[in-house]
């Protein structure tokens, strides 16, 4: 299956006809080898998002390997990995030393589950002594509870940032990262009769991979920019935001239960909506698998296929 190009113009619009890939490339020419030297170390969330703006690059990097194989279907995790590291660069520039205690209460917590499932394991018998006293040093931190908590849940974190409209795309792309019958249904359908199966996936490219890379990149270093010292990107990010009509309007937490924060709430890049820049390629990859989802509920075509109906097999077009 070839990764077919960018939809058709008045189908997404989150740009114009720049192509996504040269955009990619200067952003990558931004991350140079001394940007570190730009880097507060006593600044905790300008270290922890160097962490989170890098795996964005990495992960679209990856998602750009696989669509030049053809291969964006394998490419979805990677995605939804994507969309958690760059509304998580959003936060950190926003909340500051708030994301992070936010953060450290999480990974304490997630420590604390580990432990519990190793059961009986003798930690100092079975694992290097180094990583064993980092693992008990989080364990023991005396940290105290935090109003944000919630938004350690990606759903809360969405919706405090104005981006309630990408959680069912958010839903739909977990629901093909792990083990679900509508990540199998991609390779099988029930149609005139039969169970055709497919080698391919049975759809092609769900969205423009190239294009909503660039979208969430930019967002991501739009963010990290913030907590650079002194703000070094700020010219590029502005001349790539013209040549590609990103908006390079940051992201800031709207006022609701969870809390006010400073501006309004605005959705950049690829996750803004409701301008003719706004990018409705995410939302159709939500569009292209809701038969399917409906479907897996149980008395669907696909789901009677699943559990075997009886019709005869036949191969697929793919």
């Amino acid at each position: 299956m070839a990764c077919g190009p960018p939809l058709a113009s008045g189908t997404m619009t989150c740009m114009t006809t720049a192509d996504p890939a040269t955009g990619l490339e200067r952003l990558n020419a931004l991350i140079t080898p001394n940007l570190w030297k730009q880097v507060d170390g006593m600044n905790r969330a300008a270290v922890v998002g160097w962490g989170t703006m890098l795996n964005v690059a990495h992960l679209v990097r990856g998602i750009r390997t696989l669509y030049a194989a053809g291969q964006c279907h394998a490419a979805l995790p990677l995605l939804r990995s994507v969309m958690e590291y760059a509304l998580g660069t959003i936060w950190l520039a926003d909340a500051g030393e708030d994301a992070v205690d936010v953060l450290n209460r999480r990974l304490q917590g997630s420590h604390g589950k580990l432990l519990a499932d190793l059961g009986d394991t003798d930690l100092d018998a079975d694992f290097p002594a180094e990583a064993v006293q980092a693992f008990r040093d989080v364990l023991a931190a005396q940290l105290s509870p935090h109003p944000d908590e919630r938004l350690s849940a990606f759903r809360h974190l969405l919706k405090a940032y104005g981006f309630e409209n990408m959680i069912p795309v958010y839903v739909v792309i977990s629901g093909i990262t792990h083990l679900s019958l509508e990540g199998a249904q991609a390779f099988f359908e029930d149609r005139d009769g039969a169970i055709h199966l497919s080698q391919q996936p049975r759809k092609g490219e769900p969205a423009p991979c190239e294009v909503i890379c660039l979208g969430m990149q930019f967002d991501t270093m739009l963010a990290y920019n913030e907590l650079l010292s002194p703000r070094p990107w700020t010219a590029d990010l502005a001349a790539i935001a013209k040549d590609h009509e990103l908006p390079a309007i940051l992201a800031t937490r709207k006022p609701g239960p969870l809390g006010p924060r400073r501006g309004p709430a605005l959705l950049p890049g690829a996750w803004r909506e409701g301008s003719r820049r706004s990018c409705t390629a995410l939302p159709r990859l939500t569009a292209s698998i809701l038969d399917n989802r409906a479907s897996s509920r149980g008395g669907g075509r696909a789901a009677r296929a699943a559990r075997g109906s009886g019709t005869g097999a036949a191969p697929g077009e793919g």
